[in-house]
């Protein structure tokens, strides 16, 4: 019988050769500094854009407007993350919303992260082919 590696196992993450689901739970890392736990502890990149428009612009609406999403979209956005976070992020008042202590700290840190996630496309989209397309791989030899 040949043995079956891991990795070419379809049931399974490639990098972390845990068993995948279809909707995992969100889950906090397991080994503090390792940079596979601190991905698997990311939200959805949508909350993520969706909490930084909303903290930018001062609301739900104007996010929403901003996004081209309908302003319901948002809302749910911003209660995933804030669910996935287990923090309440937004204090609505009668004027609007308001971030929280938590939720200023935490914009500031995805608002920076979010701005070398545009820079490094920038670049990219500058570095690369003139003409806009993409590069196709070279065709690799298998050896036979």
């Amino acid at each position: 019988m040949q043995p079956v590696s891991i990795a070419s196992d379809p049931s399974r993450d490639p990098l972390s050769h845990e068993p995948l689901l279809l909707n995992p739970e969100p889950t906090r890392p397991r080994r503090p500094g390792s940079p596979l736990a601190s991905r698997r502890a990311l939200p959805p990149f949508e909350t993520l854009r969706a909490f930084d428009a909303i903290a930018r612009l001062g609301g739900v609406r104007k996010a929403a407007q901003y996004l081209s999403r309908d302003h319901a979209v948002i809302s749910r956005h911003l209660r995933a993350i804030e669910t996935w976070t287990g923090t309440k992020l937004i204090r609505r008042t009668a004027a609007g919303s308001v971030l929280t202590e938590d939720g200023v700290r935490y914009h500031r840190d995805i608002a920076n992260a979010l701005d070398i996630i545009a820079r490094a496309t920038v670049d990219l989209i500058q570095r690369g082919d003139s003409g806009g397309t993409a590069k196709q791989p070279e065709a690799v030899s298998s050896g036979n």
